[in-house]
């Protein structure tokens, strides 16, 4: 039997990390990655239909830098956290970051610095550059994650004769 693919959400703003967003989904085919993008042409709402994905999830990738948006990117990070979900978090380099990428709303800009702020606290934050150190961080965090955390506890498991759960 195969196993089933691993459920992952990437959840970024959409429209000034497109590209990086994009690169962290190309290397790992093996993986389901749901994002912004596979939202369309639901019934329910944008942020009801990303909170549902994140509920489907079993791994967080939180991608940040510049822009707050719509608050999307943070109720997808509240919940996964009350899902005591794995939380990969990648943060844009601000040297990497051009004027029209940054944020204008000083409201927004506020909320994504105290957000930056909690994100530094509660996890290790991996910073990138560019769309092209960003696809090979993801994947490695990802690989690291599958192996140690997920496939050996279960491969233990079954030496043990215990079933792994479905």
């Amino acid at each position: 039997m195969l196993p089933r693919p691993i459920h992952v959400l990437v959840s970024s703003t959409w429209l000034h990390l497109k590209p990086e967003h994009e690169a962290a989904l190309q290397r790992m085919r093996e993986t389901e990655f749901a994002g912004m993008e596979c939202f369309s042409g639901r019934d329910k709402d944008t942020r009801s239909t990303s909170l549902t994905e994140v509920d489907r999830s079993q791994v967080y990738v939180g991608l940040f830098g510049g822009r707050y948006g719509s608050g999307i990117t943070e109720a997808q990070y509240r919940r996964a956290r009350e899902r005591k979900l794995p939380c990969f978090i990648h943060v844009k380099d601000e040297g990497s970051i051009t004027a029209d990428e940054r944020e204008a709303d000083a409201d927004r800009t506020h909320r994504l610095m105290a957000l930056e702020d909690e994100l530094r606290q509660n996890h290790m934050i991996t910073k990138f550059a560019n769309p092209d150190d960003l696809a090979a961080k993801v994947p490695a965090d990802l690989h690291r994650w599958l192996f140690d955390e997920y496939l050996t506890p279960q491969l233990e498991g079954a030496a043990q004769g215990r079933l792994s759960p479905d």
